[in-house]
């Protein structure tokens, strides 16, 4: 009974609406619509419950962890020292080529900024012809 005087409290419409109904707190009646909408949410909670225990049952049985096996010493790749030689001289011609580049990169911005004129302010008309 406390229960249904603390719900028809937070929810004054369901109260007004109830006692309209004839429907008293002392009787423990209710209204019929707010029973048959009770019962509705009753069995969809029901359904999604039984729902989710299927799933999780069907997954633990058709699904079981696969728990992956550690490989053992024997299947570990060994380090080869020769590997390491070789992509130490990948890295170093890498590293030289990369420098040519930027060298090649430096001395084509030196040429262009030779030819622009000494005052950035001088106009096309200006400028000596080529």
């Amino acid at each position: 009974m406390a229960v249904l005087e603390t719900a028809l409290d937070a929810c004054p419409y369901a109260a007004e609406r109830c006692r309209k109904n004839g429907g008293t707190l002392e009787g423990g009646q209710l209204d019929p619509d707010i029973a048959k909408l009770a019962q509705v949410f009753v069995v969809i909670g029901l359904f999604t419950a039984s729902m989710l225990v299927m799933v999780f049952v069907a997954r633990l049985a058709f699904f079981p962890r696969r728990r992956k096996a550690l490989p053992a010493d024997s299947e570990l790749p060994r380090i080869d020292d020769s590997r390491f030689t070789r992509l130490e001289q990948a890295v170093d011609s890498i590293a030289i080529e990369v420098e040519r580049i930027a060298e090649a990169q430096r001395f084509s911005v030196k040429l262009m900024s030779e030819r622009l004129p000494n005052r950035l302010g001088q106009s096309v008309s200006e400028r000596e012809p080529r």
